[in-house]
């Protein structure tokens, strides 16, 4: 990278933090989705359980031996069911993580 595009990236990322959401830079999100039409077809089971922020892993190997491997993010969104009354849809979605990152965009 020339020395110019160094400068304008440092300039870039100084904007960003002081633009940052809530004193925050990053902010990590997980969504499980629906099955595709393959995967519904196979019979695949789902191996995510999702409770507030903690994603767990289920019938994975780790140290613990119990198959559960468990993980901790700033959103967690359940979109596996739409019967499912945690179910959060498009719009939700967008709604907590797209529309406040706008609205300090156009500042």
């Amino acid at each position: 990278m020339s020395e110019d595009g160094r400068s304008r990236m440092s300039s870039w990322n100084d904007d960003l933090r002081e633009d940052s959401l809530d004193g925050e830079s990053i902010r990590v999100a997980v969504r499980v989705r629906p099955f595709n039409a393959r995967e519904a077809a196979r019979g695949c089971k789902c191996c995510v359980e999702m409770s507030g922020n903690k994603t767990t892993l289920v019938g994975t190997s780790d140290r613990s031996g119990d198959g559960r491997r468990e993980f901790i993010f700033d959103h967690c969104y359940w979109s596996h069911d739409r019967s499912d009354p945690e179910f959060a849809s498009q719009e939700k979605v967008f709604s907590d993580l797209v529309h406040n990152f706008q609205k300090c965009a156009w500042q």
